[in-house]
């Protein structure tokens, strides 16, 4: 968001997260938001700026934390950092292009986030999903988390099931080490891989 028109009208939204294009600006996915979703903690309207779309989504104050303030032309912001990024993205996949960009955002951070910081920030977040749905991504993708980290995860998971892909139908396979309904085709996770 370097343009001035956009930063004017987006000032007032403090304070702010730019959640959805987050992935993007870290460099964890190629795909461009068609709408750039913003988080903040008090409701507030979307708006179309110069055609593009903001969707602003009201967090509880529990899971508002890890966004640095960050200069943008003249104005500074709140945008989260690379791990509460890959949180926000395992909690809310919906907002991020689906599970399958999850993934490939999981495997590009693989070299430079801090998994165990991910760990952190999702118990923080009172949200045991994100741990599950990490958890199964981390093996299926063979991203080599410490044996500490997966330790931590499988002793901070809740006993319900969650599902994969929150959006999904409710069907599918249950894996009972993640306690997680797996809910989306193999294929559909490996999508991004043919861009490779």
């Amino acid at each position: 968001m370097d343009n001035p028109a956009q930063e004017r009208h987006l000032s007032d939204c403090s304070p702010q997260r730019w959640s959805k294009a987050a992935l993007h600006r870290a460099q964890f996915t190629e795909q461009t938001p068609l709408t750039v979703f913003v988080a903040t903690t008090t409701r507030i309207r979307n708006r179309s700026i110069q055609h593009t779309r903001y969707k602003f989504v009201t967090l509880n104050r529990k899971k508002f934390f890890g966004f640095p303030s960050t200069a943008i032309g003249t104005h500074k912001v709140n945008i989260s950092d690379a791990e509460k990024t890959l949180a926000d993205a395992l909690d809310r996949p919906e907002y991020c292009g689906g599970i399958s960009q999850v993934a490939k955002a999981l495997w590009n951070a693989k070299e430079n986030a801090s998994f165990d910081k991910i760990v952190t920030y999702a118990t923080k977040m009172e949200n045991s999903a994100i741990l599950k749905r990490l958890g199964y991504l981390a093996e299926r993708l063979d991203l080599g988390l410490k044996d500490s980290t997966l330790s931590r995860m499988t002793h901070n998971l809740s006993p319900g099931t969650s599902p994969l892909d929150p959006r999904a139908p409710k069907r599918g396979s249950y894996l009972t080490r993640w306690n997680l309904l797996v809910n989306v085709p193999r294929k559909t996770l490996d999508e991004w891989k043919r861009e490779f």
